[in-house]
């Protein structure tokens, strides 16, 4: 029969409600699906367990097993709402119709199995919570016992269960399952099984799968096949380490491991069971055939079955630091001096050393014969993931077992490897070698050894470690070197045996590698004995011999022969002798054959770097912090192994003790060690690459083979390699040690035929390897090599031939391809040869940017000439110059610029020449010309291009640059920035500028295009990030000032750049700031590298990429770099002596990109270029930068400025003595300096200081512009009487930068005479910004024109000087008044005058004009009085006075927002009125409340920070991660959100509704108001943004600062931060409103606490602006005041004033206001971003959700704030220490259960808060300070409750102090006086309240205990004591009141977020609302029948937080924070 469903839906529905009315009396047409069964219907758990009997009627009886398996009772009773109870029975039904129709679904889903999956695993967690908290055996426990009755699970317990189970809630869902699953629904579970089916449903709603969950006590065992061999395969080498094992040595080798965690002894066990069936090897044993003769008898047997031995723990926990090291190390010298019995399995040990509760050594030791250095890291690592992984109950994360029958192929495969051509070059090497052997032996002949008659070694061991930084260095030179840290290590002990007497200059070294890598097989991850070894021959002369020869020749020693094979040959070849040739008896060497053995050894040194151990700082619950690695070795050998550790070189030292004695071995490992760090000091110019990429004839060969071996690389890497990773150095930067890379090159042999593995060795990247293999068959030839290498114009040719029909040139709607550019240029040169330009001549080009300029500078090039530039914007009488200095004969340029150079023609008598270079009938000349390469000699060193800059004589310099140069530069550009065909790069700068070189011939090298830009877009920073945009710009290049700017401007735009691939800045200084900007908004996903170079070394020589966001690691700058190849500099002294890192010198620059010197100028070419004193720089002569330069430990240099008079302004550089020659020129200026200064951070002039006749600024700019550039005429000139000297006479230009140093000019600088300067405010310099003032200052650019004025008009005669008086009292009572800003070396501070204060109030006579032309001439005095503000200056605020008529005067108060708020406006005009009264009476001083200085709130804010910085700093961070950052669309981009754009948009609610909010609203939600404005907002954005946590900004007043009130002090205090409120988790208005009341309580220090650690902060979270685009600002009560004799106005009250290109603080603002019982919304956006429709929508949206606000009032009923409301009802609580902390949170809670609340606090002020918010809940309140270790006052406090209330019910003892100390270090007193509050206190109160409580039967007391009364933490001995002592009281108590029916408990919180809580220790404190919890219920009838125990609430907090071990630190950070 087919049923619809649809119908059988609705009748479900209908039946559900039947079933719901009969149950709960409800009319069925009264419920609907959102009814909440609790609340709204009322059923509580007894009738909701009617109602779900009566709900399973609905089931069909053969489907209530199914129903129950999938909806267990425990799950249905959570159910809340009538919507989810039809859910669940309407998805049964459906799931049945599914099965009934579809069968085969039935039968093949496994939808079943996850559940069932889930309950096996879940079962097991929970009954292991239950065994921890009711001491039942897990295996005792099943899912049908109840908590109660079976388990003895009693209330308290179930509380300890129910946070328990909260540890298997994935930490960011904690908060949605106690949401949905409140505490009270937790506590009526009755079974286990309910609780298990309750998780199940929780993990089934949230997708959560079921995880792998094992049982620590069992075994998880690799299946083992039946199929297995009965012996496993021995690898050739293993008959080697046999031969060892017979002859010489033990053979034992040991690793350890130092773990820090719980020991679980069980558990690792059967970790190492796991590990010991994953590999083989572990079961593997030796057998030997009887009577054997040969090793061929010897045979390796797998075991199937093993049985572990337990593991050794010695407990040394006794002992002292260093004799626990002594017993370590003894440890493993015994096991390398003990013999393994190889017939005995097993191989290897596992053994434990105990040093602390919490740490112990893990140690392996194990046969050579069956592992190596590399198995045994192979080994720990896979141990400790095991163990580990146990530790957090999952499944370890490795890869697969290895079977037994893999084993064998891969052994196979390796033994059966032959290769001829290895064979060869092991027999070529060991002739050239010879037979003879090699011993070390520094005694000479005070001391012999006979290897023949040894009877064994005696090991000693020692261990040594290089740091993190030297190692860093190291791996970092390896780079330079072009080589392998296993090369420098190598080197490094070369020159250390020389050092140590070796006379001989040849020296052999074995030297193990791998052995796991055959070109048929990479047994990488396979354990087995798999080292080899290679004795080398090295020679070294000379102990002092250099590093760089030392190297090389280590270098090539090592890499042939590693790359050879010979060590595979040489094992195969020796391991077959073995097997053939050893005579053995009976299984045993015979002592002759043993000691012939003994006699060959080749060498008795060793040196083994077995690599990175990559063994993590933490697997599950341990962490590794030690690791350590010894081998046996021979006799009279030392054998030394290097690993990594942790990024630290680890060294042990293994010698025969027999012969080298302990004292040498540390004389001889200290002068290694001394080696290794020189090495990694020296300084080394990085390498040049063996080659580029591959030439353009094999670019796809190229292709193929990147892509192969990228992937390769990656596979060794484990990790995606980026495009910059293939020219990367694969040791230094991408990891690879040596053998990684002989692994990689194996590899490589497999996938490419006829690979040169000793050049591939060479190789430092994946580049040069691409290249090298691509050469080998393909090879470019010599000419054009050298063609590509030296020239650029050559490479350029080139490229036009490879891709003609590339586009090569896009000059706006104008493209030029290659072909084009190539032809026209031919034709072009072939002219200018015609009209006699040879090679070498210098020709000059003036166009606009675009493509006639390229191919004018190419056809100049290719015509073997050089281009001299011209930028038509110079000024004509520097083009002049210019043209006549360079003796131009001929000029191209174009149409546009025709008139332009036809007068620079004229007026330069050597230009023979004007070519014109348009596409007109006047360029057909040359058009006409051949289009074929022209056949010009042009030679590397000719000079390309001659750039004229900044000269000091009032002239430019010529600086010429050859092709050589410029190559070099562009050359490693490509290396750098890899420009890919097609690409296109933005050519924006000056052809006149050096920049410009690369922008235009670098592209067009390599294939990409080059884009012009034209200048009025690159001025407008909108209108250049549209064109970046829509020309999808690769590459571009920023001055910083400019970057800086375009930055700025596009901060509130939309606009992204998904081509964008590199930044590029050079030209000057590049600040942290605008990188940051960059970096926060566009992230990564955009290059970014800082150049730097001067003209005169062809453009850049050193480069610094910003890989990471600068500033995060505190560093303050951003360096200049490292040098390019090619390139050598120098920081040195004024006596050319280098300086150590850190100390700042001059830069000289040397190498293949010096200029050849200055054009015609050999005076000033001598001054700059001076011969070359260095060895080590090529070339005859080195540069004087004249920049000053420090260098860093890293090699790379920072730029600290100039040394002369020569700056760089917006990158362009000008000598100030270049202007200050101009100026000398003008008739009327006597003298003239030039100086540059900056008015604020990061914004550089020129000012000019003269002296003379003064003249209009306009006439003397107008004449430097005639014979300057624009960016060299000064942006401000200022006349003085005459200039500054020193006592030589000479100008004293520091005199003038001090005399400017502020933004005003020289008569507005404050005189030290004038009583505008006085001596500091109590002799402090300055203070720092208060948290308002420095968002101010951090926000506002330059000129920080922010403020705010208030105007009335006053209807009384006026007595100006009686009020200039006041106002002069008001400035001296308020230090706000006189504050000025004062710039430091760390930013801006301010500083608080003293003294008489000049008059700040002006008076202006305004009586004579009409009412609106005064108006107008108001406004502009006080447009004008505020743009006069300086922030460096005073005053800071003014009063502007102007009389209308004998008795009315308009009177405005201007102040700068940085001392004035609004609250600041309306004191000061309360206050000079009252001042102004009092004198008027006659009095000369005038009665007023002390001020409270605005420095005491400074202080008190920095002591804030000092204190609290970490937790505000956490809090503000975990509030907003990058991805809740919420942005608003904008409708357009009209410009930008600037001052002038915005608009209001204003709505208002009527009386009644205002009335509601006030009245009706905040009494039903118990809330403030601002709160109830705030939800209808939050719910709109909600929306609007789409986003569940909604972001708004907040402006608040600021005042109140760690329980201090400011709220009477003048100043800037109002702040602005943001809030984030969950939206879609606060369904209802109550929930809303209620997050949004505690997001508001909970932010730190009221909000001020985001500007005062915004320096902490990420970029991305400030200002607030960043994180959202939505203010919200409450302004109050607006209504006018109405005063006698005063007249106010809306316009005229508390106005904001900012410039009109200023920002706007916000995107859109919202201002509410209540105005004439009306609240007033005012919606403040910008126009150029939105438009007034948008604007409209949002005002829709919200009065529509206010409205529905204000309609819940009146349908439903107050909700209250927890579903347990009436707990306490009609009862009385008395709170001890309740006005914070825990003690505040119990009676919040307590009251919003219906108590009435007695505060006892001694802080009055934060008691008072407590009071009043209690009293918005409704209750009753009754505060009381006082000190709770008075008895006396105690029992008056008691009799003061029982007066007002009657009764007294509850009892709360929470007050409590603590200290941290130790015992003597704490005064007596201070530890007495935690006992008489904490302990005395308690019985106080207890003394007083008890017999109340037993007259009226009944009471509850509570006390507030600690995790210290059961534990004694170190140094809290007094809190202890007392926390014991109140545990033990609660208990006595507990007996005594039993009959009274009076319940004594106490509540045991650990470590509490609360102010007495270690700032150090909060990360994972407890929030005072758990305890708060526990409180209520221990107060209600539900714990009547508990008393006298201890709830212990420790949250997430282990128990033991602290210990011994701890106190240096905690004792640091205490110090650290006093």
């Amino acid at each position: 029969m087919y049923v619809d469903p649809a119908k059988e839906s609705g009748s479900t529905k209908q039946r559900i409600f039947q079933i719901v009315s009969s149950v709960t009396g409800h009319r069925i047409e009264d419920i609907d699906l959102e009814m909440y069964l609790e609340e709204d219907l009322g059923l509580d758990s007894i009738k909701m367990i009617t109602l779900m009997n009566e709900m399973i009627t609905l089931i069909p009886e053969e489907q209530l097993d199914d129903f129950n398996a999938a909806h267990p009772v425990g799950s249905l009773l959570i159910i809340q709402t009538v919507r989810q109870l039809v859910k669940v029975f309407e998805e049964w039904e459906a799931s049945r119709r599914n099965i009934m129709e579809y069968p085969e679904i039935a039968v093949t889903s496994n939808a079943l199995s996850i559940p069932l999956e889930m309950r096996e695993q879940l079962k097991v967690e929970v009954c292991g919570l239950i065994s921890e908290i009711a001491g039942h055996n897990i295996e005792d426990l099943h899912v049908d016992m109840d908590l109660e009755s079976d388990l003895g699970l009693d209330s308290i317990k179930m509380i300890s269960l129910m946070n328990g189970m909260l540890r298997l809630i994935p930490a960011d869902q904690v908060d949605d399952f106690t949401c949905r699953y409140s505490f009270a629904a937790l506590l009526t579970l009755q079974t286990i099984g309910d609780i298990v089916e309750l998780f199940v449903d929780w993990r089934k709603n949230n997708s959560i799968g079921p995880k792998p969950v094992i049982n620590t006590d069992v075994p998880v065992l690799t299946e083992i096949s039946e199929n297995d061999p009965e012996y496993l395969e021995m690898i050739h080498s293993q008959y080697l380490f046999l031969v060892t094992y017979l002859s010489v040595a033990n053979l034992s080798i040991s690793s350890g491991v130092k773990v820090r965690g719980e020991l679980n002894a069980g558990s690792l066990r059967e970790s190492w069971r796991e590990l010991v069936y994953r590999h083989p090897i572990l079961r593997s044993v030796f057998t030997l055939d009887q009577g054997t003769s040969s090793l061929k008898g010897y045979r390796l047997k797998l075991l199937t079955d093993v049985a572990l031995p337990e593991i050794s723990v010695e407990d040394i926990r006794h002992l002292d630091e260093k004799n626990q090291q002594q017993v370590i190390s003894r440890k493993f010298e015994d096991s390398l001096n003990h013999k393994f019995d190889i017939t005995q399995w097993p191989l290897h040990t596992i053994s434990v050393i105990r040093t602390a509760d919490d740490e112990y050594e893990l140690i392996l030791d194990i046969n050579h014969l069956i592992s190596d250095g590399l198995g045994n890291q192979q080994i720990l690592k896979e141990l400790l993931e095991i163990y580990g992984a146990r530790s957090q109950k999952r499944m370890a994360e490795l890869g697969p077992a290895l079977r037994a029958n893999e084993y064998n192929h891969i052994v196979m495969k390796m033994n059966a490897w032959n290769a001829p051509e290895e064979i060869q070059a092991l027999d070529d090497y060991v002739q050239q070698q010879g037979r003879g052997t090699y011993f070390f032996n520094p005694y000479k002949s005070f001391r012999t050894f006979s290897a023949e008659h040894s009877t064994g070694p005696v090991i000693h061991t020692r261990k040594y470690w290089i740091d993190e930084q030297t190692t860093a260095l190291l791996i970092q030179r390896t780079k330079a070197w072009r080589t392998s840290l296993f090369v420098l290590l190598v080197s490094a002990y070369l020159k250390t045996i020389k050092q140590q007497g070796e006379e001989q200059s040849r020296i052999i070294l074995n030297l193990p590698t791998s052995g796991r890598l055959y070109p048929n097989m990479d047994a990488t991850d396979v354990l087995s004995a798999f080292a080899q070894n290679l004795a080398l021959t090295f020679s070294c002369e000379d102990a002092g011999e250099g590093w760089e020869s030392l190297i090389g020749r280590t270098k090539e020693v090592i890499n042939s022969k590693l790359s050879s094979g010979m060590d595979r040959a040489q094992t195969c070849r020796a391991a077959h002798y073995a097997k053939d040739s050893i005579r053995l008896q009976n299984g045993s060497m015979p002592d002759a054959v043993a000691s012939m053995i003994r006699s060959t050894l080749k060498s008795n040194l060793y040196l083994s770097f077995v690599g990175n151990t990559s063994i993590d700082k933490k697997y599950g619950n341990y962490e590794i912090h030690d690791y350590e690695a010894y081998t046996g070795t021979n006799p009279g050998t030392i054998d030394n192994l290097v690993e990594i550790f942790q990024g630290r070189l680890m060294i042990t030292s293994n010698y025969d003790s027999s012969f080298f004695d302990d004292g040498y071995m540390e004389e001889h490992m200290g002068r290694f060690i001394e080696n290794i760090n020189r090495l990694a000091a020296v300084e080394v110019k990085t390498a040049e690459p063996l080659a580029g990429m591959p030439g353009t004839q094999v670019v796809e060969v190229a292709r193929e083979m990147e892509e192969k071996l990228r992937r390769i690389v990656e596979e060794i890497c484990t990790r995606k390699l980026e495009a910059d990773d293939m020219s990367r150095d694969l040791e230094a930067e991408l990891g690879l040690d040596s053998l990684q890379r002989i692994r990689l090159i194996a590899r490589l042999g497999n996938v490419f035929e006829n690979i040169d593995k000793a050049s591939l060795f060479g190789c430092r990247t994946i580049n040069e390897m691409i290249s090298t293999m691509a050469d080998r068959n393909i090879r470019p030839s010599v000419n054009d090599k050298v063609a590509g290498t030296d020239i650029p114009y050559l490479k350029i040719s080139e490229q036009c031939k490879v891709t003609p029909d590339a586009i090569a040139v896009l000059d706006g709607e104008r493209s030029v391809t290659y072909r084009e550019l190539d032809e026209l240029s031919n034709r072009l040169a072939h002219y200018l040869r015609s009209q006699g330009v040879k090679s070498q001549s210098l020709v000059g080009i003036m166009t606009l940017p675009g493509h006639r300029m390229l191919i004018g500078i190419l056809g100049i090039l290719k015509a073997g000439a050089a281009y001299v530039p011209l930028d038509p914007v110079y000024p004509p009488e520097r083009i002049k110059y210019i043209t006549r200095h360079a003796q131009l004969h001929f000029l191209l340029t174009e149409q546009l610029l025709k008139e332009q150079a036809d007068f620079i023609v004229s007026e330069s008598p050597s230009i023979k020449t004007l070519t014109i270079l348009d596409e007109d009938a006047d360029s057909a000349q040359w058009r006409n010309c051949s289009d074929r390469d022209p056949d010009v000699d042009s030679s590397p060193h000719d000079v390309m291009v001659v750039l004229y800059t900044s000269g000091s004589t009032g002239n430019p310099k010529g600086v010429i640059l050859n092709h050589r140069g410029y190559m070099n530069r562009l050359e490693w550009h490509q290396e750098t920035f890899r420009l890919q065909p097609g690409e296109r790069v933005a050519q924006k700068t000056s052809c006149c500028f050096d920049i410009s070189v690369w922008e235009l011939l670098w592209p067009l090298m390599y294939g990409g295009t080059v884009c012009p830009a034209q200048k009025e877009v690159v001025k407008n920073p909108w209108s250049l990030a549209q064109w970046m945009a829509d020309t999808r710009i690769n590459v571009m290049h920023f001055v910083p000032s400019l970057f800086g700017e375009f930055v700025n401007s596009l901060e509130d735009e939309g606009y992204t750049f998904p081509a964008l691939r590199w930044l590029i800045f050079s030209g000057e200084g590049l600040p942290l700031s605008p990188v940051q900007k960059w970096m926060d908004r566009y992230g990564k996903s955009t290059g970014l590298a800082n150049l730097y170079g001067p003209t005169e070394a062809s453009i850049d020589v050193t480069y610094h990429i910003i890989s990471e966001r600068p500033g995060s690691a505190g560093e303050m700058s951003i360096p200049i770099g490292k040098p390019i190849p090619g390139v050598f500099i120098k920081n040195l002294d004024e006596h050319m002596r280098e300086l150590p890192e850190g100390e700042i010198g001059e830069l000289w620059i040397g190498g293949i990109q010096l200029a050849k010197g200055y054009l015609h100028n050999p005076e000033k070419t001598r001054e700059a270029f001076h011969p070359n004193p260095f060895a080590e720089i090529p070339g005859e002569f080195i540069y004087r930068t004249g920049d000053l330069t420090a260098k860093r430990a890293d090699g790379s240099y920072e730029y600290h400025g100039r040394i002369d008079n020569q700056v760089k302004l917006r990158g362009f550089r000008v000598e100030l003595g270049e202007v200050e020659a101009v100026l000398g020129a003008h008739a009327k200026i006597d003298e003239a300096a030039v100086i540059v200064i900056e008015p604020s951070p990061g914004q550089q002039i020129l000012l000019a200081c003269l002296s003379g006749k003064q003249t209009e600024d306009k006439e003397i700019k107008d004449f430097i512009g005639r014979k300057l550039p624009y960016y060299m005429v000064p942006h401000r000139l200022e006349w003085l009487p005459r200039l500054p000297k020193n006592p030589n006479g000479k100008l004293d230009r520091k005199a003038l930068r001090v005399m400017f140093s502020g933004s005003g000019s020289a008569k507005e600088q404050p005189r030290a005479e004038e009583p505008s300067v006085k001596r500091p405010l109590t002799g402090e310099n300055t203070l720092p910004l208060a948290p308002a003032q420095s968002w101010l200052m951090n926000y506002f650019d330059y000129p920080y024109c922010w403020a705010g004025y208030t105007r009335f008009v006053y209807k009384q005669k006026l007595n100006l000087q009686q009020f200039k008086k006041a106002a002069a009292l008001l400035n001296q009572r308020h230090d706000a008044l006189r504050s000025v800003l004062v710039q430091q070396d760390s930013g801006w501070e301010q500083r608080f005058l003293e003294g008489d204060m000049a008059s700040n109030v002006d008076f202006y006579d305004g009586s004579h004009m009409e009412e609106a032309h005064r108006n107008e001439e108001i406004q502009t005095i006080l447009t004008e009085a505020i743009q006069g503000f300086k922030v460096d200056q005073w005053p800071l605020w003014r009063i502007i006075v102007v009389q209308v008529s004998e008795s009315v005067y308009d009177i405005a108060a201007v102040g700068h927002h940085l001392i004035s708020d609004v609250i600041t406006n309306q004191l000061l005009l309360q206050e000079i009125w009252q001042i102004y009264a009092g004198l008027g009476s006659g009095s000369e001083q005038v009665r007023l409340p002390k001020a409270k200085p605005f420095a005491d709130f400074v202080r008190a804010a920095q002591e804030e920070k000092r204190i609290h910085a970490k937790n505000y700093v956490d809090y503000w961070s975990s509030q907003f991660p990058p991805e809740s950052v919420c942005k608003l669309p904008a409708d357009f981009f009209k410009g930008p959100n600037d001052e002038q754009s915005a608009r209001i948009m204003r709505f208002e609610f009527d009386k009644e509704n205002t009335s509601s909010i006030l009245g009706k609203a905040k009494k039903h939600f118990g809330s403030n108001v601002y709160p109830i404005l705030l939800a209808p907002l939050y719910r709109m954005l909600g929306d609007l943004f789409q986003q569940s946590k909604v972001i708004v900004s907040h402006r608040v007043h600021g005042r109140e600062l760690g329980g201090k009130s400011f709220m009477q002090t003048p100043g800037n205090f109002a702040v602005n931060f943001p809030m984030g409120i969950r939206v879609g988790e606060n369904s209802g208005w109550q929930e809303l409103i209620r997050s949004i009341r505690q997001g508001l309580e909970e932010v730190p220090l009221g909000g001020a606490s985001y500007d005062l650690v915004s320096e902490n902060l990420p970029l991305y979270m400030y200002p607030d602006v960043k994180l959202t685009p939505i203010r919200a600002n409450y302004l109050g009560n607006r209504d006018m005041p109405k005063l006698p004799d005063f007249e106010f106005s809306k316009q005229g009250m508390d106005r904001r004033f900012s410039l009109p290109q200023q920002k706007r603080i916000s995107v859109i603002e919202f201002f509410f206001s209540i105005e004439e019982g009306r609240l007033v919304v005012e919606i403040e956006y910008s126009a150029n971003l939105h438009a007034a429709a948008t604007i409209n929508r949002l005002a829709e949206h919200y009065t529509e959700n206010m409205l529905k606000l204000i309609s819940s009032i009146q349908e439903i009923p107050a909700q209250p704030f927890s579903v347990r409301e009436g707990q306490l009802s009609k009862k009385v609580a008395i709170v001890t220490g309740g006005s914070r902390g825990i003690g505040r949170s119990i009676a919040l809670s307590m009251a919003r259960e219906g108590a009435d609340i007695v505060l006892v606090s001694r802080s009055v002020k934060q008691l008072q808060e407590t009071a009043d918010e209690i009293r918005r809940l409704g209750a009753d309140v009754l505060a009381i300070s006082m000190d709770v270790s008075d008895g006396p006052g105690v029992q008056k406090a008691v009799d003061q409750v029982m007066e007002r209330f009657g009764h007294i019910d509850i009892l709360v003892n929470s007050a409590g102090i603590t200290g941290m100390a130790a015992m003597t270090d704490m005064n007596p007193g201070a530890w007495e006086s935690i006992i008489q509050v904490n302990l005395m206190g308690t019985y106080h109160f207890c003394y007083a309240v008890i017999p109340h409580l037993i007259k009226q039967k009944r009471g509850k007391i509570i006390n507030i205990g600690s995790d210290s009364s059961f534990i004694g933490y170190p140094m809290m001995s007094a809190y202890a004591a007392s926390k014991h002592g109140v545990l033990g009281l609660t208990r006595a108590l507990s007996e005594e009141l039993k009959n009274s029916n009076i319940q004594v408990n106490a509540l045991c919180p650990a470590l509490v977020d609360t102010d007495m809580a270690p700032a150090a220790f909060k990360g994972r404190a407890i929030p005072p609302s758990g305890v708060a919890d526990s409180a209520v219920f221990l107060a209600s009838s539900r714990s009547d029948y508990i008393t006298g125990e201890a709830v212990q609430i420790y949250g997430r907090q282990d128990m033991h937080w602290f210990g011994a071990q701890q106190m240096q630190m905690l004792q640091a950070v205490m110090r650290k924070q006093s």
